[in-house]
């Protein structure tokens, strides 16, 4: 017989005479420990606390923890098993998916291509700096892009989180056909040196992702000392000299 209540209950076991011996169980069921670690789930670039509860005297996670709660940052499968003071047992487990992906947006040749890192499925939404969407452009890489305009990309990853990636001023790969001058650092903290290769005077133009001139310099000199103390991102550097014009991609980084 299976009891599955708490009371006193009585029942009777006959010896090898054939008489009845009387026995009395007083019994006390205790119920199992509650414990929920929640629905699976799915989190974008971020960890999260599993917590099983308080009021157990002892918990044991797969990850070797034995503590209430645990502090995970990566795609597993977790579980615990908890006891409490009538020294009884139960067990839960949660399924967590973190996606943690980054992209990077550059151009290559003519194109803009998109990295992503790690390599995983999804979507490309390719958007103007102005936040036009462009319908008609779905792959990583947007081929033969318009020069002088600025684009970024969102990628939707395959647990739907969304990525959003820099910004990119297309320039002309035809007026970088000769170098002009070497810039160093790159990245810079605070001054940018220019050395033109084959002139003496340049105009110095620098310009933020959005398009916008933050910085002129006129020069007469083949040495320059660019100072880019009050700037902090990535900028368009162009250079113009008597014979050719030239872009240059450069870093501040403070």
């Amino acid at each position: 017989y299976t009891y599955t209540a708490s009371g006193i209950y009585y029942d009777t076991i006959p010896n090898h005479w054939g008489c009845d011996s009387l026995i009395t169980i007083d019994l006390n069921i205790v119920p199992l420990p509650n414990i929920d670690l929640g629905n699976d789930t799915t989190l974008c670039g971020a960890g999260i606390t599993l917590n099983a509860g308080s009021g157990f005297t002892s918990y044991h996670w797969n990850t070797g923890a034995s503590t209430q709660s645990i502090n995970v940052n990566n795609s597993n499968t977790y579980s615990v098993t908890v006891t409490n003071a009538q020294n009884c047992s139960n067990s839960d487990e949660i399924n967590v998916t973190i996606s943690n992906t980054s992209i990077n947006l550059e151009q290559i040749g003519t194109d803009l291509v998109t990295t992503i890192d790690p390599v995983v499925s999804g979507n490309y939404s390719w958007f103007t700096c102005n936040d036009v969407l462009l319908p008609n452009i779905t792959s990583s890489t947007y081929q033969n892009a318009p020069v002088n305009e600025c684009f970024y990309v969102i990628f939707t990853d395959e647990v739907n989180c969304k990525w959003i990636s820099n910004k990119v001023i297309v320039v002309s790969i035809h007026e970088n056909t000769l170098p002009v001058a070497s810039i160093n650092p790159n990245p810079a903290t605070d001054v940018v040196y220019i050395e033109l290769l084959n002139d003496k005077f340049a105009n110095i133009y620098v310009y933020d992702i959005m398009g916008k001139l933050v910085l002129y310099k006129k020069s007469d000199n083949s040495k320059i000392k660019l100072d880019v103390s009050q700037l902090s991102g990535t900028y368009i550097l162009k250079i113009i000299t008597d014979n050719q014009e030239n872009v240059y991609k450069i870093v501040v980084a403070k």
